[in-house]
């Protein structure tokens, strides 16, 4: 699933936040009229491939839950944007530290280009997928892409979208790329044990969650941090845990995040998600089913502030760096 560097929360797969995009995709026809998966299959048995690789991640579909609504979403590009593409500079048990390379260009790239380190590309262009049925959720969703922006989205699926355990499967018809068929497995929403996170350097982090409460999990728990909000040291911590209620952030890793750099208000995501794949052209896309919670983050020895947060008394809010000092 794609991870963008500042925007974390598609996925996978997709953002974050708890925004809807502004209107609902197609009407769903009735049930009668779409195709439903192979009666053998069971989230026992289907194949989940994971997500793709970030250099050829096109991009997908996500089927998701937030608190107060589901949705569908998602885009399939022709190419990746390079700068999409992180460095992994270490790994520690679950967790990676990722680093964003940011592509130079001299003369900078025109308006419909995008910079490969040197070279001036066309920038992906979201692809025409033909028809994009969902079903297994509580309604099946049958959708056609938007306008230009060729985007699938449906935000009005009644809530929750989809039963925990359910199979759940996605098909295109028609379009740019051959026809493609990839499953995922109901999720219930993530609960966290906290929302209100500190990490300290020196000190390993633990995350706990309730665990789900079927007998078959085929779902991971996903955690994205980000410490840097200015971009001055563009790293984060990327971490895939079984779903088994508890899970720990090295600190070899918290420590090497803070070392690179604290600016703003830290950031975390937290998904359960299942996610499969599969190549489309020259690069892949994936389907996402998940469900998200943003924790506050704060750093131990760090107080951020902005225009409209001030420092407490005594101290005086950096303008670049948005720390109190």
């Amino acid at each position: 699933m794609r991870i963008p560097f500042l925007a974390l929360l598609c996925a996978c797969g997709g953002s974050s936040d708890d925004t809807k995009p502004s209107d609902s995709g197609t009407a769903t026809p009735t049930p009668t009229e779409v195709e439903q998966p192979d009666e053998d299959l069971n989230i026992t048995n289907v194949e989940l491939d994971g997500e793709c690789d970030m250099a050829v991640d096109y991009g997908g579909v996500v089927a998701g839950l937030f608190e107060t609504y589901s949705y569908v979403n998602g885009t399939v590009a022709d190419g990746v944007v390079p700068s999409s593409v992180l460095e992994e500079i270490t790994v520690d048990g679950d967790c990676r530290l990722l680093k964003q390379l940011n592509p130079f260009c001299d003369p900078v790239c025109g308006p419909e280009e995008v910079c490969d380190f040197g070279t001036c590309i066309p920038y992906p262009a979201n692809q025409d997928l033909g028809t994009l049925t969902v079903t297994g959720l509580v309604e099946d969703v049958v959708l056609e892409p938007q306008g230009s922006s060729n985007q699938y989205f449906n935000t009005e699926i009644p809530h929750p979208g989809f039963e925990e355990g359910s199979l759940i499967e996605m098909r295109t018809d028609g379009g740019a790329f051959e026809p493609v068929i990839l499953h995922g497995v109901g999720v219930t929403q993530i609960e966290l044990a906290s929302m209100e996170w500190e990490v300290a350097p020196g000190e390993d982090f633990l995350i706990e969650w309730t665990p789900p409460g079927g007998e078959v999990v085929r779902s991971e728990v996903h955690v994205a941090m980000n410490v840097d909000q200015h971009g001055l040291t563009p790293i984060q911590i990327i971490c895939g845990f079984p779903d088994t209620g508890s899970a720990t952030v090295p600190s070899s890793l918290i420590d090497a995040l803070v070392d690179g750099g604290v600016t703003g208000f830290p950031s975390a995501t937290v998904t359960r998600r299942t996610v499969d794949s599969t190549e489309v052209g020259d690069g892949c896309m994936d389907l996402s089913v998940t469900s998200h919670q943003t924790p506050a983050v704060t750093v131990d020895g760090y107080i951020p502030c902005s225009p409209t947060v001030p420092c407490p008394s005594g101290l005086t809010c950096d303008p670049v760096l948005f720390i109190c000092l």
